[in-house]
């Protein structure tokens, strides 16, 4: 029997130039899964960069690609004010003109304009990373499939192997960590100092260090930087593993990030959540839990971590067996998503050639 096929694919929204813990976490699984079922990357568009003007460039590298793959994370929605929401809708655009496959996955949507409906229908797949994104894509008469990101999948498994030896979590030790909105972190960094617990943000470099890196990439001659963009050399180094021993020295965790709370999930760590800049951490929190009692708004949170403190910073044992029924959901989910990529890749019939990939 014929080995399969390997085919080729495109990978927009890479970001872990951001050197995000979470975000470079969902790309080593996009990468490690695909790679399992025989689909290479061999393009990595960077996230926060327009694809529009290098439209030409890509047209000519899509000839050779069999798929493309949109990382959606969080950066889909009020597509009236955020530009790079429109870019990466836009994409199935592209797709269609380049006659491939186009897949959307590990994406939380919402706000979009009515007339980029059209471009939403044009993918061949939608997998959101919680219930929201999918009543959302509902109302808009968008078939979409919820699969929890891609960060709980990846933490899990290696929380079950067996380089994992997880340190004894001193009690009453607390971290808590920045939000993707500023005013949120003002407030999470005002009540570490106030209950004398640790403050951090989730990114492997300093805020010094991201800023060169854009300016470092803005001077770049173009020729060397398209370079760059469809052959994704250059993509940092960034161990989501060091981020899961950093959560282990805590025995609790207060988050503005999705992510944060996505590996306490993973981890099994008790946590208390704000909201950022959509309802996704609202929303997963409800998805593992069935009630939103460890979330909270920033303005009350000083208050309802101080008087609900002893409720929250232990799981309870039918939040365990809620946490673990996740876990597995997304360990089933997660795999069946990625044979569907493979299996709709390869059943994709180009207009061109009237034939399947074979």
């Amino acid at each position: 029997m014929n080995a399969p096929q390997i085919l080729k694919a495109a990978l927009f929204n890479d970001t872990t130039l951001t050197t995000h813990y979470g975000c470079a976490t969902v790309l080593d699984e996009i990468i490690l899964q695909l790679d399992r079922v025989g689909i290479n990357i061999v393009l990595f568009w960077p996230v926060g960069d327009d694809w529009r003007p290098y439209r030409k460039e890509l047209e000519t590298r899509l000839e050779t690609i069999d798929l493309i793959i949109i990382n959606g994370e969080g950066s889909i929605h009020h597509t009236e004010e955020r530009p790079r929401a429109r870019w990466l809708l836009e994409l199935a655009d592209l797709a269609e003109s380049a006659d491939l496959p186009a897949f959307m996955l590990n994406t939380t949507i919402s706000n979009v304009e009515p007339r980029f409906i059209t471009s939403l229908r044009k993918f061949k797949g939608i997998w959101v990373r919680e219930s929201g994104s999918k009543r959302y894509l509902d109302e808009l008469g968008v078939k979409s499939t919820v699969v929890p990101d891609l960060a709980i999948h990846a933490v899990a498994r290696y929380v079950k192997s067996l380089d994992y030896n997880p340190p004894s979590r001193p009690e009453g030790r607390v971290l808590v960590t920045d939000s993707a909105v500023q005013e949120v972190s003002r407030h999470l960094r005002s009540l570490a100092n106030e209950i004398g617990a640790t403050y951090t943000h989730m990114y492997k470099d300093s805020l010094f260090e991201r800023r060169a890196r854009r300016t470092i990439r803005k001077i770049l001659p173009d020729d060397l930087l398209i370079y760059r963009k469809l052959t994704g050399v250059a993509r940092p180094d960034v161990k989501y593993v060091d981020w899961i021993r950093r959560l282990s020295q805590y025995a609790f965790v207060i988050t503005g990030r999705f992510h944060t709370a996505a590996f306490c999930i993973a981890m099994n760590i008790p946590f208390l959540a704000v909201e950022s800049n959509t309802s996704k951490i609202s929303t997963l929190v409800y998805d593992v839990f069935g009630s939103r009692n460890r979330f909270t708004e920033v303005r009350s949170l000083t208050e309802f971590y101080c008087t609900r403190k002893s409720q929250i910073t232990d799981i309870s044992s039918d939040e365990e067996f809620l946490l673990s029924s996740y876990r597995d959901f997304s360990l089933s989910s997660t795999e069946l998503m990625f044979r569907m990529i493979r299996r709709g890749s390869t059943e994709w019939v180009p207009k061109s050639l009237g034939t399947s990939v074979s």
